[in-house]
């Protein structure tokens, strides 16, 4: 019974993947591309409030 080497199974596994890229445009949206884009910037917490915000991620100062 022949065996076969986990090696070469491995690397033609690899080369399978590398012959055929997904398409970058293909993957799934990131979950907040639902939201869309904010009309603006906030300035303030009531801003930030109205535009449905509970945190900011980066601060520009």
């Amino acid at each position: 019974m022949p065996v076969s080497d986990p090696h070469a199974t491995i690397m033609r596994s690899m080369q399978a993947v590398a012959a055929s890229p997904k398409d970058i445009f293909s993957h799934r949206k990131y979950w907040a591309a639902r939201f869309g884009t904010a009309p603006f910037l906030p300035m303030s917490r009531a801003e930030m409030d109205k535009l449905g915000w509970d945190e900011c991620d980066i601060i520009l100062i």
